[in-house]
């Protein structure tokens, strides 16, 4: 658990005394975005892969601290850090551990990330420092209403669940601002993943209604889950809609504890479950 210097106490008694709690400067609260991403090599020693953060396009000053944290974790665990040449927020990708990433295009080739760097030349980044030997590319995140911070990171409408299987979020109203990009999204994942294997999409169409705070009303958007050690940790709105969504999510990953936490305000601070986690692979752990 990440702190800023002198709130370690109050993040301890929130967390108990089994959770290792890491004191350090820092400007927000989504090391989705700014931390590293942990790489594990195949003798199973960890590496992570630092991409430049910008804010998310220069959205909030200051980002100083934010945008140094991938360097300071990696010298608090002990870990190689790669410089990664590119602007990538975590929650941009998904990757299934096998070789293939999936990505936006309404984030990546947003103007306000990499504005000299061509779709190509990005694929080619990620597949260099992240390992991967295939990118699919959707054509988008959520809309602006609901995701007006990151322009429409996947990991709002998309995750995988397993190798060759992908949690896709949709909305069956023609109406709706997202409908005709998730259809596309839908489209474009028709395609075989590294290994040549057909992708396997089983659509979500479930989300909770709003929930007021500050006077802002949040939607969940269920995909943007934790998937820890033998469990999925679910973002809910502690509304009615949140136990169909969790039931259909054990029966997608029937070898996991689906649990729901309550997540409207974090939702208010502009993420979700996801946003505000970023795994550690245990060292010495095979990749996968």
């Amino acid at each position: 658990m990440l702190a800023r210097p002198g709130e370690g106490g109050v993040a301890r008694s929130y967390c108990g005394s089994d959770i290792e709690v890491l004191e350090m400067p820092i400007d927000d609260s989504w090391p989705r975005d700014s931390g590293p991403i942990f790489l594990t090599r195949p003798d199973g020693t960890l590496a992570v892969a630092d991409f430049i953060f910008n804010s998310w396009g220069e959205r909030y000053r200051p980002y100083d601290n934010d945008a140094v944290i991938g360097r300071r974790l990696a010298e608090h665990f002990g870990v190689e850090r790669f410089a990664a040449p590119m602007v990538l927020e975590g929650g941009g990708i998904t990757v299934d551990g096998q070789g293939t990433l999936i990505t936006t295009e309404s984030c990546l080739l947003h103007p306000s990330r990499n504005p000299g760097l061509s779709k190509d030349e990005m694929t080619q980044v990620l597949k260099d420092c992240l390992g991967v030997r295939k990118v699919v590319w959707l054509i988008s995140g959520l809309a602006l209403e609901e995701d007006p911070d990151t322009d429409g990171h996947v990991d709002g409408v998309g995750a995988f669940v397993a190798p060759g299987r992908v949690l896709l979020h949709m909305v069956r109203d023609p109406g709706h601002p997202d409908f005709e990009n998730l259809s596309e999204n839908r489209r474009r994942l028709e395609t075989t993943d590294a290994r040549g294997c057909e992708i396997a999409v089983i659509e979500l169409d479930l989300r909770s209604r709003p929930v007021l705070v500050g006077g802002t009303p949040i939607w969940e958007t269920y995909i943007n889950s934790y998937f820890a050690n033998g469990a999925l940790i679910v973002p809910a709105g502690g509304t009615a809609d949140d136990e169909p969504a969790l039931e259909r999510l054990r029966e997608i990953v029937p070898d996991r504890e689906v649990v729901g936490v309550p997540c409207p305000v974090i939702g208010y601070g502009g993420g979700g479950v996801h946003c505000i986690t970023q795994q550690v692979p245990k060292s010495g752990a095979q990749p996968g």
